[in-house]
């Protein structure tokens, strides 16, 4: 990830973190991704719970795109009768 660009990389790692490792994850961007990311997937989990959503069965990144716009639409819809009820 490093090497295209990212800066900083906030993937999961299995066993106790070295000492390296726990600078990097002490640092106060590290901490604030780990935070975003952790409320994303919430989110994302909600929403496939309330909507029946499953894996998507479309191929590829534009399947992905697809799918995830219309879980975004289906989150926007809801919200917009919430409000309008």
């Amino acid at each position: 990830m490093h090497a295209l660009g990212v800066p900083t990389v906030v993937i999961p790692r299995k066993g106790p973190p070295g000492p390296a490792r726990q600078a990097v994850e002490h640092r106060p961007s590290f901490r604030a991704l780990v935070k975003w990311r952790t409320g994303c997937e919430g989110r994302i989990a909600h929403l496939k719970r309330r909507s029946g959503r499953d894996r998507t069965l479309l191929d590829g990144l534009a399947g992905a795109r697809t799918w995830c716009g219309h879980g975004v639409f289906t989150h926007n819809l809801t919200k917009i009768s919430g409000l309008a009820a």
